[in-house]
Order: structure tokens, then C-alpha cells, then sequence
């Protein structure tokens, strides 16, 4: 987007004669944001949609808040979603995602762009303060108009009054509420279909807001009017959101603040409005999560955690760079992240007998998101330098072999017991004690032991790496009966 494009939608206001005329008797004479009867204009709502609009209301404006929003400010910004929803795929992007039927957007109206004129006139002019009490579905601050999905994604129709309270035509939304949502096409970002990020610390809404703005002024620049795109596919859509977020926490002003305001679980919604097949997704990052992926991608341990994420990519066979890959194909540590499942194994290069990352980082996951004491950790670690250190002086890598291969808990449970019976027999002392075995290494009866056997043999395949290449292991799966050795164990 060129400067000029800037300069002329910021001061080209002879369409709204009639929202300049409501301004000037409204507007106080010395605070710009507050109009007769005091109040601000706009407050965040809890609404994504609403709120999504007001971000990019702050970043075109230049105001840090909501509430610092003024009368002119609004017309200034009204003027610039007027231009730039006329250019490029806009009008297609607004009709099969956004405003089904939208004036900008049905080829059936005619003159569509100046009545979308003067419908933003009209709300414009019917602004209104925080009165604290309305019939606003959304803010509850100021009485409303009926509306529906033509006006706000994700409402019924019109002609539907069972979708509605009461059987009434719509949904009440005050004129605040409307207008901001006008804006909220800026903010969301397009994976297939639109990912919107509501966030309830408000300077990641800002710059998540911001990041969207910026990519919508380079793709209109290249004559790609539209919403935002970074170029990921819908099934990369969960790639976009965790890329988005590891972005934006890089970003100075945001690490710069204090880790207790940085307030989460994040929620991003991947949604169609269109009129046939209205849909969205609700995708959650948990607090947890969101402080772990902060620690993250600090220097230090950045790329580990690179390439533990490389290790999530689905195989495909598509060719390119990591980074065009990741755009087009899901990526299954993501996906665990947001389904509370771990990802512990892809710490682990079986193929390649490697750990992936580093120790600090995979501990450090282990406290944050699978809230692991460091007593319990510390314990998994010296029971794997036990177990490895046990195969070097038998000279063989056989019981890592069955370790690898276990397919139960079962044949887990009778590696340990064949290990320790074998260290008894040769050093006097058990691989685990009793203690650690029922606290540490089975405490819920054995439900996660995967994850504990992988986590074993990240620190086998770590601390024994230049062993095991001598070794020069072979991969393949040893035969049922040496594994499943229980009962000779007992």
C-alpha cells in the first residue's frame, strides 16, 4: 500500500457531509473521545469480532486503546475501509466469508458502494456513549438495530427467527458495536478460510491486529487486494495461529512485559460465514502453553525447539522448503499442544537413534505444560543414565533395543524388571527402587508410560550418542518373546 493511498483515504471526507454535520453538534468542546453525556465511544466488549475491530481501529488511528478513540478518528477510519474494501478481492473475500449479501459485495444492489456509504453514515451519526445499560447483544451498553449474519459473522438469517431469542427477526446490535465489526476484516489473517486471534491481554489483540494491517497494506502494494494472507493452506490453518503467536512474542514490547500480564488461554477462531455453510473452529491455547512457548523461543533455546516443531510436520510429498512445507501441511506437535496431548516423542529420531532439542528444553516442557515436579524429573534422568550406563558394561545395546520396542506397558514394565534383576545380580544394587517406581516412573498405574519410556530414551539416546554409533544399532524389531519377558523376570 503506497503512501499516497494513505494520505488521500485519511483526508478525503466529502462522502460523509452528513456524519461531519452529527459530529459537530456531539462533540464536546474539549475531550475529543467523549461526546455529551460523558462516556468513551468504545471499550472492549468480550465480543472477538468487536474487539478484532477495535485493534485495528487503534492501529490505523495510532491510539493505544479503545478508549482513546474520537469522533474524528471514526470518520477518518470509515473513510479508509471504504477505500480500501473497494479494490481487488475484497468484494469476494466480504460476500464468501465475511457479509454474505453485503452492499459491497451483491452484484443485485445497485450502487452497492455508496449505500455501504451511507450505511456507515448512518452508524456513524448514531454513535453513542457507554450509557451502562442497553439492548445490545454484544456490549450491553447501548440500544441496538436488528441484525444478522449480513451484519455480524455467525448470526442466523433473518428469515430463521427459531435461531433467534424470543422469535425476533435478529439480534439487537448498537450502531459502536457494528462499526467496529466493519473493521474486524483487517484483523484476521486467511488460512483457507479466516483465523481470527481474541486475546485477553489487550496488547497482544493490539499486535496481532497490527500484524494483519501491515500484511494487508504489502498485498494490496502487489496489487493483491484482500484479506491478509501469509500463504498457508486450510490445513495449515493451525501452523498460521502458533506462527502468528511466536511472532508476535518476539516482538520487544511484549517481552518486555511483566510474564503476569501477558494473561492467557489464547483463542483463535477459523471460521466461514458463508451463507451456505456457515462454520467455525475454536482453537485454544492454554496458559500453560503460551508461557512455555515464551521460554521457548528465547535465544538459548530457539532452535531446539525448531527442531523439535520440524519434527511435526506431516510427511508429505509435496517439495520445498521447510518453510513453504509448514504452510501447507499440518503439524502434529501444534496439534498435540492444543489437545493436551504430549509431544514427547518428538524429542526422539528413532530412525536415526537421536534425541531432537536438548535436555533443558524437554525438562522445561515437562514442568510448564505437563506440570512434572523437578524431583520427578531428576529421578526419570538418573534412572536413564543408570540404564545406560548398565548396557555399556554388558557391552550391548539389546535392552535399549527392547525399550525402543516396547508395545505395552507390560513389555515396558518387564525391560525395567530384567534391567534390575541383571544389576542386582551384578553390581548389588536395582536399577529403581520400589518408591521410584510406583511415584516416578508409574504413578497412575502405568496410563502414561509411552511418554515415560520415550522420555528415558531421549536421555539414553542424548548422553549415549557416540556409544550407540559404535554400537551401530540396528532397528529392527527384536522378536515378541525376548521382549515380553515378565515371567522370567519374576
Amino acid at each position: 500500500m503506497t503512501v499516497g493511498w494513505v494520505r488521500r483515504t485519511l483526508w478525503d471526507l466529502e462522502w460523509c457531509e452528513e456524519a461531519e454535520c452529527a459530529l459537530s453538534k456531539t462533540a464536546t468542546r474539549n475531550e475529543g473521545h467523549v461526546m455529551e453525556g460523558g462516556g468513551d465511544l468504545f471499550s472492549l466488549t468480550g465480543n472477538p469480532f468487536v474487539d478484532t475491530g477495535l485493534a485495528v481501529m487503534c492501529v490505523l488511528s495510532g491510539r493505544h486503546s479503545p478508549e482513546q478513540l474520537t469522533l474524528q478518528d471514526v470518520t477518518r477510519l470509515v473513510a479508509i475501509i471504504i477505500d480500501t474494501y473497494s479494490q481487488g478481492r475484497w468484494s469476494r473475500d466480504i460476500h464468501g466469508l465475511f457479509f454474505p449479501n453485503s452492499e459491497l459485495a451483491n452484484p443485485s444492489v445497485k450502487n452497492g458502494p455508496e449505500r455501504y456509504r451511507d450505511l456507515l453514515a448512518k452508524w456513524v451519526a448514531a454513535l453513542g456513549t457507554n450509557n451502562g445499560v442497553g439492548n445490545c447483544s454484544i456490549c450491553g451498553r447501548r440500544n441496538g438495530e436488528l441484525a444478522n449474519k449480513t451484519r455480524v459473522p455467525l448470526f442466523g438469517s433473518l428469515g430463521f427467527v427459531n435461531f433467534f431469542p424470543a422469535w425476533s427477526p435478529g439480534q439487537r446490535v448498537c450502531p459502536n458495536c457494528l462499526l467496529a465489526i466493519q473493521f474486524s476484516l483487517m484483523g484476521v489473517e486467511k488460512a483457507g478460510r479466516p483465523l481470527m486471534l481474541h486475546a485477553p491481554t489487550w496488547e497482544i489483540q493490539r499486535a496481532y491486529a497490527q500484524r494483519a494491517v501491515r500484511q494487508v497494506r504489502a498485498n494490496t502494494a502487489r496489487g493483491e487486494a484482500g484479506i491478509a494472507s501469509f500463504g498457508y493452506s486450510n490445513q495449515a490453518h493451525l501452523n498460521a495461529a502458533f506462527d502468528a503467536i511466536l511472532e508476535i512474542v518476539q516482538l520487544d514490547e511484549i517481552r518486555a512485559m511483566p510474564t503476569g500480564r501477558l494473561v492467557a488461554p489464547l483463542r483463535f477462531y477459523h471460521f466461514t460465514n458463508y451463507g451456505q455453510g456457515p462454520d467455525v473452529e475454536i482453537i485454544d491455547i492454554s496458559g500453560p502453553v503460551f508461557e512455555f512457548l515464551l521460554e521457548a523461543t528465547k535465544r538459548r533455546m530457539r532452535d531446539a525447539w525448531e527442531q523439535v516443531v520440524r519434527r511435526g510436520l506431516v510427511r508429505t510429498k509435496k517439495k520445498g522448503t521447510d518453510n513453504e512445507i509448514r504452510k501447507v501441511v499440518p503439524n502434529m506437535v501444534y496439534q498435540y499442544l492444543t489437545q493436551d496431548r504430549s509431544i514427547v516423542s518428538f524429542f526422539l529420531d528413532h530412525d536415526e537413534v537421536k534425541a531432537i532439542g536438548s535436555w533443558d528444553l524437554l525438562s522445561l516442557y515437562l514442568r510448564m505444560v505437563r506440570e512434572m515436579t523437578d524431583k520427578r524429573i531428576n529421578a526419570i534422568r538418573e534412572i536413564a543414565d543408570r540404564f545406560l550406563e548398565h548396557c555399556k558394561k554388558e557391552g550391548s545395546a539389546k535392552r535399549i533395543l527392547q525399550l525402543h520396542y516396547a508395545r505395552s506397558y507390560r513389555d515396558f514394565r518387564s525391560v525395567l524388571l530384567r534391567v534390575s534383576r541383571a544389576m542386582v545380580m551384578r553390581e548389588g544394587e536395582p536399577l529403581l527402587s520400589f518408591d521410584s517406581f510406583v511415584l516416578d516412573i508409574a504413578p497412575e498405574g502405568g496410563r502414561n508410560w509411552q511418554e515415560i519410556r520415550d522420555l528415558l530414551l531421549f536421555r539414553i539416546y542424548e548422553q549415549g550418542a557416540s556409544w550407540l554409533r559404535n554400537e551401530r544399532i540396528d532397528l529392527e524389531p527384536v522378536e515378541e518373546a525376548e521382549v515380553d519377558t515378565e515371567q522370567e523376570a519374576i
